[in-house]
């Protein structure tokens, strides 16, 4: 008659060994590789602490209504701000203007993604305009993770050897970092004017020395990703024309990592390669001892007699 399986149960086996033993050592450096030997392997990956990290952010941009023209001549630099004691230095230089602005919510989030400024410089008719510069100012704010708020600006830049009529750019307020913001708390280091606007003193004006100590900044903005039309042909009595767009772009924003965020990481990069080598070790110890390549006691499972009457 054939016979057939129909129950099984695995047999434990004890395997004995002195405390000072070839045993005891191979099992006590089983369990250190197990567990060192993942840990590592993500480590020599160089990614296993990752202190920085990005995220996107959609920033609270503000434009303050603060600008500075300049409009060169071969001759002549005009010159218009919105600040009164800049303004007061030109003395004869200086332009008059009108401007015009409008900042756009499309998605009605409570976030503008764009502005739109649009100036009129009245000029005589002899001068011809080779180059204009626009400096804009702006109040720029991220709150993802850490409350960081900084003042900022925007510097359109274009001159061209034909006399223009109108310049029209377009661009993105491009967020730029040297240095990681952190992860939490408030960050008011840059809040500061980009312009001294209180000052009297005319160098303090020079674009020279507004760039150089807005560059010293490890947190900036710039219009980048720029597009010009330069248009000649400036009519009789019709002024100078610059329309500017600035889109605000979600910001990619490089920071310190947390030290949950820290540990996550870590952990998630040493679990899975741990479960690799505690299989893998675990099929080791069984192939060793059941052959008994390193000699040990084995004590099997006691099978309990049962008398049966007869």
């Amino acid at each position: 008659m054939a016979l057939h399986e129909i129950f099984s149960h695995p047999e434990v086996r004890v395997y004995k060994s002195t405390l000072v033993s070839k045993a005891t050592f191979f099992l006590i450096c089983c369990v250190i590789l197990t567990f060192v030997a993942p840990l590592l392997s993500v480590y020599r990956a160089y990614g296993f602490w990752k202190k920085e990290d990005f995220y996107t952010e959609q920033p609270v941009v503000r434009f303050k209504y603060q600008a500075l023209l300049i409009l060169s001549t071969s001759t002549t630099q005009w010159t218009w701000s919105t600040m009164t004691n800049l303004n007061a230095l030109q003395q004869e230089n200086l332009l008059a203007v009108q401007m015009k602005v409008m900042e756009s919510d499309s998605n009605l989030d409570g976030k503008y993604e764009s502005l739109l400024v649009q100036i009129e410089a009245p000029l005589a008719s002899s001068e011809n305009i080779l180059a204009a510069k626009l400096i804009l100012l702006f109040d720029y704010k991220l709150s993802k993770l850490s409350d960081f708020t900084m003042q900022s600006m925007a510097y359109i830049d274009y001159s061209s050897s034909q006399s223009g009529a109108s310049l029209s750019a377009t661009g993105q307020l491009c967020f730029k970092q040297k240095t990681p913001l952190k992860s939490s708390g408030i960050d008011v280091r840059y809040n500061d004017s980009v312009i001294p606007s209180t000052s009297v003193v005319s160098s303090d004006y020079q674009l020279s020395k507004i760039f150089l100590n807005y560059q010293q900044r490890n947190v900036t903005t710039m219009f980048d990703n720029a597009l010009y039309v330069w248009e000649t042909g400036r009519p009789t009595g019709e002024p100078f024309r610059l329309n500017a767009t600035v889109y605000y772009p979600p910001a990619r924003v490089l920071y310190l990592t947390g030290f949950w965020h820290l540990i996550k990481w870590a952990w998630v990069q040493y679990v899975p390669l741990l479960l690799v080598f505690l299989f893998v070790f675990d099929r080791i110890k069984v192939f060793v001892f059941q052959n008994q390549i390193i000699g040990t006691l084995v004590q099997r499972p006691k099978v309990p007699c049962k008398q049966h009457d007869t």
